[in-house]
């Protein structure tokens, strides 16, 4: 059980999972952008569409494991610390307990400041996530929904017998990283755990 575990985690929050202790011991220091001509350029109401349509193509593409769509999408610093081709394998790896998984979110929020660091620009969103397990047999439906209910909280898990599924409803975050002449933002999913 504690190896479904670990491969879910993994999955929901891979790209901080990859990470080594070197990385979260890594304390940048960063100025918060105050230029107002700057913030124009990035209108809220702007900033939470492009986030809502990338956050869709991901989840689109993660849903149909075309895994290099989501990966082309990810700040590209991750594969400084995992390989994209160990990065599919964990997410590959799902599959052996979970026959399907799908991925939803709604009501994008935008309320974080946009950092300027080293011609980088950093901010963060949340949103509500709802994934859905297909599980392959009914017999491991309890116990799996005990340990979700454990890790997420009760009122978070719910089980669906007739589809043999959980289905796991979270805030979410994600971490937007826009590079100096790119008109494209790259996105790590955020977990203030790790």
């Amino acid at each position: 059980m504690k190896i479904i575990t670990l491969f879910l985690f993994v999955f929901f929050i891979f790209s901080n999972s990859v990470f080594s202790q070197s990385w979260k011991d890594y304390k940048p220091s960063l100025k918060v952008e105050t230029s107002t001509t700057e913030l124009s350029n990035h209108n809220n109401s702007d900033l939470i569409k492009q986030f809502n349509r990338d956050l869709e193509m991901n989840l689109e593409a993660s849903n149909n494991r075309n895994w290099n769509v989501a990966l082309d999408m990810t700040y590209p610093k991750l594969f400084d610390y995992a390989t994209k081709e160990d990065i599919v394998a964990q997410f590959e790896s799902v599959f052996v307990y979970y026959k399907n998984m799908q991925l939803e979110a709604s009501n994008i929020r935008h309320s974080y400041p946009i950092i300027d660091h080293e011609g980088m620009k950093f901010t963060r969103f949340s949103y509500d996530s709802k994934i859905t397990f297909t599980l392959y047999d009914e017999d491991s439906l309890d116990d799996m929904y005990s340990t979700f209910r454990d890790t997420y909280g009760e009122n978070n898990v719910q089980v669906d017998r007739v589809d043999n599924s959980i289905i796991i409803n979270l805030e979410s975050y994600m971490l937007a990283v826009l590079q100096d002449n790119s008109s494209e933002w790259k996105y790590l999913q955020w977990n203030d755990a790790l």
